[in-house]
């Protein structure tokens, strides 16, 4: 910070202009990510920024002023010198405790490890020390920075591991293997073993039954051999299939001795595997003095462990069978491979084991677990030669297999006479794992035949490659479903958004609960806000009797009240056996498994959402959270639409008081809306409009001047004749009226009907000019209601017109400024309804808000199907 600030430093007087610069640049020190400390030429510490404190976990307070290398000893244990300190010219000799250090310049630049940072974990850095100068070139002192590099040290440790082991087996790798033999030619350990190992059969293990497999026969070699040499001798994986065993100081019987030792440890690690054994061929040589490279010695072993797997497969027709086994399991990998339907992979496996076996029955059963302890089976294929000779596994059976993880021999008639009769039968695991997810069972051979050991083991083989692409086939069908439902789901989300009035949404809920969920069981219940019961709003399944006992219900102390009290899912897999608190509030025969969701919108439960089986099952994690989904997505729309009907409500309570005050404003206003709706009504009549229709003009009459409460009371009560600003402003109440309107949710063609009403029937009206058909029909009667009423009632600046006359100049006008079919209508209503809606009126306010309850009515009570949706509960309903 110059000159300037380090000599009102060094004497004691700080300006304000000096403290806010030391101020700022401590806290741009403090925000360094790396270590900074700072000694004086005497060694004194003046900086320690807050990276240091963390690294350390020693406050700057307890640093600064301190000297004799005190800010080392949270760092080393000991006050020692460091790299600012060697820098300054002291304690060049601890250079050496540096794992590296170089000098560029006047910068020092070092790694190393601090044993006592972070508490005693040790802390891998990189550090740089470099002087500090006045302006005139004085030395103040020196500034380090330190960097914590653990993790690029450990990165760098793994990268030296895996530089020289295989990633598979952990073993060390070829390349590592090819150097120490280079380093043992060199050295006086003779004589040098080899063993070279060689897994049998692997390609073929790969080819049928997949490289997940085979990578498993490898980590078991890997771990057999390295089992049965010294910690001090080499075990590496030199190829594909391949093993080499370094042995130092060790001759040739030794060697052989070890080998033995392989052979026996593949075969002990067989026993517990026989299903899936594990084949190693064997071969030694030894180089007794460096006068033989040990090039030629690995030469040796590998001719010697190639006779040993020929050796092994001496005996012509097990070669055959083996061979003949080995291509039946690659062409049955093929055959189930090519499909991913659960039931296609089955038949295609049965349809390949009958053919082989020579059996004439057979079955493939999938196995679940449906409850807790039971296991669900899932026929997935079965091949009989007539119903009589069905073979799917009676369940002691299944659980036999899926208890014992083998082979069982039974009959398929026990009792019966002879062994044709009885006709035995096999049954192997299919395994994923360790773990039984299926049985294979095959019966039915020629004149009864039993089936052997050795076929069962080569079975119970095939059934573990069977057993994993049943598994991929069933993962690709839960895939599929769960594809399927995230649409169904996204479909609801889009039908319940679409709705903004609450008796809609519980259609819509009660429509895609069971789309979405599949079930045929269900209920839907909302929080009664006032007593605190769950009133019962949808339901499927439920009896007319259990209904009513549903109809409201406290929620305290049952399921439904653990589900209110948590605010998350909760499932019962069987209420018979559920505890206290955990039972429904009225017993039901019919609901003895029930998963229940809150019906949610943020943080407020607004009620439960309950599917059920009528016997018990295991609901899986899947289907509560698909129905804790759904349930949202109800309770997001449900809250929409109350939200909706509160701000609907609000809006209309505005427009009242509009309608109030322009009612006040305007004593012509007061009966002209009133009589422009009745005679509109009557119009419609003639003219044959719905019920629908009339209502929606009678509304949009009462409201088509509600856009005038914005013109001010001289413009409209004035006496003479508009300027033409005052006139562009009463044209403009059209479309105020309907920007008014719009907002509170009513039908559109009333909010148009309100914006065109000025229009005329040759296009020359306003806001739009449209023309003939372009304009709502509503607005059309609208138009002559107002022209007439208009022309028959007193104005500021004339007196009223005689009806006949009103009618005379509608006739006119009929085809230019109105519809001349709404003309008609209007001459055709009777004189004396003419006469009494002309001698009336009314208070628009009082009109307006009967209409508007009553519209509301309609709208939050429309008509549902009520053995589905009840209606008749809803305490906040009735009170609307």
């Amino acid at each position: 910070m110059g000159q300037r600030v380090v000599d009102s430093v060094n004497s004691g007087r700080r300006t304000e202009k000096t403290e806010w610069g030391l101020g700022f640049l401590e806290r741009i020190v403090d925000s360094l990510p790396d270590g900074v400390l700072a000694v004086d030429r005497e060694g004194r510490a003046i900086v320690w920024n807050r990276a240091a404190e963390e690294m350390t976990g020693v406050r700057k307070e307890e640093v600064l002023g301190r000297g004799e290398y005190a800010y080392a000893v949270p760092f080393y244990g000991e006050p020692r010198p460091i790299l600012v300190n060697i820098l300054l010219g002291n304690g060049r000799e601890w250079e050496r405790k540096y794992e590296k250090i170089e000098r560029k310049g006047q910068v020092l630049v070092g790694e190393g490890f601090a044993p006592y940072a972070y508490g005693g974990r040790g802390l891998h850095f990189w550090t740089i020390a470099a002087p500090i100068y006045d302006e005139a070139g004085n030395l103040l002192g020196a500034v380090q920075c330190i960097r914590d590099i653990g993790e690029r040290k450990q990165m760098e440790d793994k990268l030296r591991h895996w530089s020289t082991h295989d990633a598979l087996t952990g073993l060390y790798n070829r390349a590592f293997f090819e150097e120490e033999l280079r380093r043992l030619e060199k050295g006086r350990s003779f004589p040098v073993s080899l063993i070279l190992c060689d897994i049998d059969d692997l390609k073929v293990v790969n080819d049928t039954l997949g490289h997940a497999r085979g990578d498993e026969l490898l980590r078991r070699a890997a771990r057999v051999i390295a089992s049965c040499v010294r910690g001090s001798d080499l075990v590496a994986r030199v190829g594909g299939d391949e093993f080499a065993a370094v042995l130092p100081q060790t001759d040739r019987a030794a060697a052989e001795e070890v080998a033995r030792r392989i052979t026996q440890a593949a075969a002990e690690d067989n026993a517990g595997r026989p299903e899936f054994p594990l084949s190693i061929s064997v071969g030694t040589a030894t180089a007794e003095d460096p006068g033989r490279p040990l090039v030629e010695a690995y030469k040796e072993a590998d001719d010697a462990m190639y006779r040993d797997k020929l050796a092994r497969g001496a005996e012509p027709r097990e070669a055959w069978k083996k061979a003949d086994e080995m291509a039946f399991l690659y062409d049955f990998s093929r055959t189930v491979q090519e499909t991913l339907e659960v039931s296609e992979v089955a038949q295609r496996a049965l349809e390949a084991v009958l053919k082989v076996t020579g059996a004439t029955s057979g079955s493939v059963v999938m196995l679940s677990e449906e409850m807790p302890g039971a296991l669900a089976a899932e026929t997935a294929a079965t091949l009989e030669p007539g119903d009589e000779f069905r073979v799917v596994p009676a369940g002691e059976v299944v659980a036999a297999v899926e208890r014992e993880t083998r082979a069982v021999h039974f009959d398929s008639r026990p009792g019966a006479g002879t062994a044709a009769e009885r006709r035995p039968a096999v049954a192997v695991p299919l395994m994923v794992e360790g773990k039984v997810t299926g049985v294979l069972t095959i019966a039915g051979r020629p004149e009864g035949a039993p089936f052997s050991e050795e076929e069962a083991a080569f079975l119970t083989t095939l059934g573990t490659g069977l057993g994993l692409t049943l598994q991929n086939a069933r993962l690709y069908r839960q895939l599929q479903a769960r594809a399927a439902m995230l649409e169904r789901l996204i479909e609801l989300g889009q039908a319940l958004a679409g709705h903004l009035e609450e008796s809609k949404v519980l259609e819509a809920a009660l429509a895609g609960v069971g789309e979405v969920l599949g079930a045929q069981w269900y209920a839907l219940c909302l929080l009664d806000e006032e007593t605190g019961e769950l009133v019962l709003k949808a339901s499927s399944g439920m009896s007319a009797e259990l209904q009513g006992r549903a109809a409201r219900v406290r929620p305290e102390g049952s399921l439904l009240g653990e589900v209110l009290r948590r605010g998350e899912p909760v499932a019962v897999d069987d209420t018979a056996a559920a505890g206290p608190g955990m039972q429904l509030p009225y017993y039901a025969p019919e609901m003895r498994a029930v998963a229940v969701a809150p019906v949610r919108a943020g943080g407020k439960i607004l009620g439960t959402l309950k599917v059920y089986s009528p016997v018990p099952r295991r609901w899986s994690e899947e289907e509560v959270g698909y129905l804790a989904t759904v349930a949202g997505q109800v309770g997001l729309a449900l809250e929409n639409a109350r939200l909706y009907a509160s701000l609907r409500q609000y809006y209309l309570s505005t427009l009242q008081a509009l309608a109030a005050a322009l009612e006040a404003k305007d004593k012509y206003t007061r009966g002209h809306s009133v009589r422009v709706a009745r005679l509109g009504q009557a119009c419609a009549r003639a003219l044959g409009l719905s019920d629908e229709e009339r209502e929606q003009l009678y509304l949009a009459a009462l409201l088509h001047d509600i856009g005038k409460i914005g013109i001010p009371e001289s413009i409209l009560l004035k006496p003479g004749p508009l300027e033409p600003a005052e006139w562009e402003e009463v044209r403009s109440h059209p479309v105020v009226g309907e920007r008014i309107v719009e907002p509170a949710g009513f039908h559109p063609q009333v909010v148009a009907a309100i914006r065109h009403h000025h229009e005329d029937w040759s296009g020359g009206g306003y806001p739009d000019g449209l023309a003939g058909e372009e304009i709502p029909l509503l607005a059309r009667i609208i138009s002559a209601a107002d022209a007439y009423d208009a022309m028959t009632s007193d104005r500021p600046y004339r007196r009223a017109r005689t009806a006949e006359e009103a009618i005379e100049e509608l006739r006119r006008g009929a085809g230019r400024q109105f519809d001349p079919r709404v003309v008609d209508a209007f001459l055709r209503i009777p004189a004396a309804e003419m006469e009494e809606i002309g001698g009336g009126g009314g208070a628009l306010i009082t009109l307006l808000t009967e209409v508007l309850c009553s519209w509301q009515f309609k709208e939050m009570n429309p008509v549902v199907n009520p053995g589905h949706i009840h209606a008749g509960e809803s305490r906040w309903r009735s009170e609307a």
